[in-house]
C-alpha cells in the first residue's frame, strides 16, 4: 500500500524535476519559458505553468488514492 502512495507522489516530482534538467542541459521546453516568465514578469504565463503543476500532482494524487482503495479492503465502504 505505501507503495502505491509513494509511487504516484512522485508525479510533482518528476515535473519538477523536467524544469530543472531542461535549465542545466538548456533543453526548450517548460523550463525554460518559465525561467523566462519569471525573469519577464510574465505573471500570466507563470500562473499558467504553475496550475499546470498543481494539476499535475493532484492527478497523481487522486489516482493513487483509488489504486489505494481499490486494493486494500479496509478502505472500501461496505454498506
Amino acid at each position: 500500500m505505501p507503495a502505491i502512495t509513494i509511487h504516484f507522489s512522485y508525479f510533482g516530482e518528476l515535473f519538477g524535476g523536467s524544469i530543472l534538467a531542461e535549465q542545466v542541459f538548456s533543453y526548450p521546453g517548460l523550463g525554460s519559458t518559465l525561467t523566462e516568465a519569471g525573469l519577464k514578469s510574465d505573471t500570466a504565463l507563470l500562473l499558467a505553468i504553475v496550475v499546470i503543476g498543481a494539476v499535475f500532482v493532484f492527478v497523481g494524487n487522486l489516482t493513487a488514492d483509488i489504486l489505494n482503495a481499490a486494493t486494500d479492503p479496509y478502505l472500501r465502504k461496505e454498506t
